[in-house]
């Protein structure tokens, strides 16, 4: 007489996929979060366009909203690779980077300029990094200082060259040296051979620090070959490029706008 086949169960089966599950829940919450403040912005930036006529205002209006586009974008990816996040096993794109340019860049399109007085004391320093991984602890960082931070109250901004890297800081007055980092700050930097934490700043509140080794994981120094023997590339924002984008959608959103667009 046949037998029905016996199904052992095994609580493993069950303990490993909630395991990922909460691994996974810091960042997913972050990155739902982060996505909805982008998404709100960039709302609120095409709403003003609509409202404004001069060409200077407007083009600074586009370059916020195409740097939250891509902000989203990144977002939308991290999402769709969240597996990648939680294990950090992240494929990573190094090329020598000016570090200045890139805080800068990101710093005017973050528009927290316009809310919070803001300081910045930053050295030049160009080495080879991930560049899309360091835009986003950037601004991570750069947005949760402006979230905890009143209106016309201070931040600074630090880039310092370090041994064998570099280390930015943000910091600020009223946040506690207590808070939690960003999980995705962390990973991001982590992955990248480096590290982030938050220590009390001098005179009260808090500094959000991330060390980035020159060459990421191995500390390969910049210049020299890394990731499959390929050549490190010194990568620069290019101002004239974007400055050209913007004047072009400003165009054609003035074309729109007047209902001359085909």
């Amino acid at each position: 007489e046949l037998q029905p086949a016996k199904h052992e169960h095994h609580e493993a089966d069950d303990a490993a996929p909630v395991e990922d599950r909460r691994a996974a829940t810091p960042f997913l919450k972050e990155m739902a979060m982060d996505a909805q403040k982008t998404i709100s912005r960039m709302m609120g930036v095409a709403q003003l366009l609509k409202h404004k006529q001069g060409a200077k205002e407007q083009a600074q209006l586009v370059q916020q909203l195409t740097a939250n586009g891509r902000r989203l974008g990144n977002t939308i990816r991290d999402l769709s690779d969240i597996d990648s996040l939680v294990t950090g096993i992240i494929s990573l794109e190094l090329r020598n980077t000016d570090l200045e340019s890139l805080i800068r860049r990101v710093l005017e399109e973050s528009g927290i300029q316009s809310e919070q007085d803001v300081r910045v004391e930053i050295e030049p320093v160009s080495i080879a990094v991930d560049r899309t991984r360091t835009e986003q602890i950037i601004q991570a960082l750069l947005r949760s200082a402006g979230d905890r931070t009143p209106e016309g109250k201070t931040i600074t901004v630090r880039l310092i060259r370090d041994k064998g890297g570099a280390l930015i800081v943000v910091e600020d007055a009223e946040s506690s040296a207590e808070i939690s980092l960003s999980p995705m700050v962390r990973r991001l930097a982590e992955v990248q051979g480096g590290w982030a934490k938050v220590a009390p700043r001098d005179g009260g509140g808090a500094a959000f620090q991330v060390f980035l080794p020159a060459g990421g994981p191995g500390g390969t120094p910049p210049g020299e070959p890394v990731e499959g023997d390929q050549p490190v590339e010194e990568v620069k924002d290019e101002p004239n490029h974007w400055v050209q984008a913007e004047q072009a959608l400003v165009r054609e959103l003035r074309e729109l706008s007047q209902g001359k667009a085909k």
